[in-house]
């Protein structure tokens, strides 16, 4: 079999045992050369590789955030309100966890009702009530089913913000995938 270059703590004699693929078992490759046993050095760097390798991808595949901008434009219907506000939110799609915080600024007056919805036809108005904001801030964990998932990465969830002027919604925002 072919060489491959081995990191520089491996000796030219242990570089060929460290090439592993789908069909070479380390044990395979331990008895390989000469039938001399691969070195426990050369082993474990091969091991600590691969484990590093495969925990390098999984650790930020489970992660991803989102945001919206607030405005009473994207209320349906508008309205002319000069309120404003931003909501950034991550999810782990592993635990299903949502942990978002909302911020707000001009509103007609205090906040009646504030909560995340599903824009989807017959679904529960709000699907996540926001607890009580205090100075300006809102502030949530929820837990997600596989479907809220699903739904929240296409970008069918809105956050929403209501006041007595506005009892159907004052300032409103689409939740899209962010960096």
């Amino acid at each position: 079999m072919g060489r491959t270059t081995a990191p520089a703590a491996l000796s030219e004699q242990d570089s060929s045992y460290c090439e592993l693929t789908p069909r070479r078992t380390l044990a395979a490759i331990a008895y390989e050369k000469d039938e001399r046993p691969m070195t426990l050095k050369a082993l474990t760097l091969c091991a600590t590789a691969a484990a590093v390798l495969a925990g390098a991808t999984a650790a930020n595949a489970g992660i991803l955030h989102f945001q919206a901008t607030l405005r009473g434009t994207a209320e349906a219907p508008p309205n002319a309100t000069t309120g404003k506000g931003h909501i950034t939110a991550v999810v782990d799609t592993e635990r299903r966890v949502l942990d978002y915080t909302v911020t707000y600024a001009g509103l007609t007056g205090p906040v009646t009702a504030a909560g995340l919805h599903d824009l989807i036809p017959g679904q529960a108005d709000p699907a996540f009530p926001s607890p009580a904001p205090a100075d300006s801030e809102i502030h949530a964990v929820v837990n997600l089913t596989p479907q809220e998932v699903d739904d929240l990465n296409a970008g069918h969830w809105v956050f929403d913000i209501a006041t007595a002027a506005n009892p159907n919604g004052e300032i409103r925002g689409t939740l899209r995938r962010g960096d």
